[in-house]
């Protein structure tokens, strides 16, 4: 008995021994398994391939803007940018802004822009879907009726240098809301007319305003109206206008009154509208400028009262400017409305400044509104200039016409 105790108790013996000698088991869920004897260098050398193994199976953490920015470089466009002002230094030949806004159709000639002799240069595009450029240097806005904007970029090279311009062609709807440039690139060769008081119909050339009764009588007026010194014959000696009416009068005024016995019925904005509606229906540009005579006549200013037809009544300033708007997109939807504001003045009351700054301030708001472009003319002449540029306080002299044409063929700089 005691002897198949001892037995027994070898064989647990046994049992015990080897188990404790047996390897260790993998439990399933395991990938690797762990070595039971390593070195210090040997574990270091394990864990760098460790973490170069979860780092090759993990997902990238690279920021998805520095993908994107990586992704505008390697782009197709940016190679042939690369191509065509490869080299060349940043140089302005032309006059205009880096931005450069157009209608669906318009022209633009960036020669009349340029700063010194151009005739070495070339001109690319990046997308001519949207404008065409001929070696002169005339842009053409392509129509697209499927976009409101559309983008593109210009270059302007030569052998060692280049100008870059980004051109917008957008829709007419949201053109007035642009602050687009009015200068003699924009203006060269286009049918223009102008609206106005004394100061744009040359009251020192044909001061009696009144009004030719024959035909004949008529077209003598308009061609002394045309060809006297004042912005418009500047604006046209530049501009080479492909046709040219000057449809403003002395003691013209915006606002509508019909029962002025000194202003005419075709004296006020809407008046000289209806006179002239062939010529509005055909024309690219039209320039009003008037003020002057209305704060003379102390009209008002706004009333919020609409004008919907020319009766017998009355009507505000900005009542009649907007009828006047309305009245040009009938006839020409597609012609750009420029206005002028008032002129500084030292002739008049002293408050007289107060009152023109009080209408220059109506013309502004309602610019957006009526998408149209106002031109500031009035910071133009100062206390401190009005002797240098006005004739008798109110009315330009020959340095003050000048001023105010460049200012316009300049682009208001």
């Amino acid at each position: 008995m005691k002897n198949t105790k001892k037995i027994m108790l070898l064989l647990l013996c046994g049992m015990i021994s080897s188990c404790e000698s047996a390897p260790q088991s993998v439990s399933p869920s395991n990938e690797k398994s762990t070595p039971v004897e390593t070195s210090t260098q040997d574990n270091v050398s394990t864990e760098s391939k460790e973490e170069s193994t979860e780092k090759e199976n993990s997902p990238s953490t690279v920021d998805d803007s520095s993908i994107e920015e990586s992704s505008v470089i390697e782009d197709s466009s940016t190679d042939e940018q690369s191509l065509i002002i490869n080299g060349k230094e940043k140089h302005k030949f032309i006059d205009v802004s880096d931005q450069l806004f157009m209608l669906p159709g318009e022209e633009y000639y960036l020669d009349m822009m340029k700063l010194e002799n151009i005739s070495d240069v070339s001109y690319t595009i990046e997308d001519d879907s949207y404008i065409m450029v001929d070696n002169n240097g005339k842009i053409t806005a392509i129509t697209n009726d499927d976009e409101d904007k559309a983008t593109t970029t210009l270059y302007v090279t030569n052998d060692r240098f280049y100008q870059q311009i980004d051109v917008n062609v957008v829709n007419y709807d949201i053109f007035g809301s642009y602050k687009h440039s009015v200068d003699l690139g924009r203006l060269y060769h286009k049918k223009v007319v102008f609206f106005g008081d004394s100061i744009t119909h040359n009251w020192a050339k044909y001061p009696s305003g009144n009004r030719p009764e024959s035909e004949e009588d008529k077209q003598k007026a308009d061609a002394i109206t045309s060809l006297g010194y004042n912005y418009v014959p500047l604006l046209q000696e530049k501009c080479q206008f492909a046709s040219l009416t000057n449809a403003a009068w002395s003691g013209g005024t915006m606002a509508y009154d019909p029962f002025s016995t000194e202003r005419f019925v075709y004296k006020s904005f809407p008046g000289a509208i209806e006179d002239n509606q062939d010529a509005v229906a055909d024309a690219d540009y039209l320039f009003v400028f008037y003020g002057t005579n209305d704060i003379s006549e102390q009209y008002v200013i706004d009333d919020r009262k609409a004008m919907t037809k020319m009766d017998n009544k009355r009507y505000s300033i900005i009542s009649s400017m907007e009828y006047g708007v309305n009245r040009i997109r009938e006839l020409n939807e597609d012609a750009i409305i420029i206005f002028l504001n008032v002129l500084y003045r030292t002739y008049g009351n002293p408050d007289i400044d107060d009152k023109v700054h009080e209408l220059n301030e109506a013309y502004l708001g309602k610019m957006v509104e009526f998408r149209t472009k106002l031109v500031d003319v009035y910071s133009l002449i100062t206390k401190q200039t009005a002797s240098s540029y006005l004739k008798d306080g109110l009315h330009p002299n020959d340095a003050g016409y000048k001023l105010i044409s460049d200012y316009i063929l300049n682009g208001q700089k």
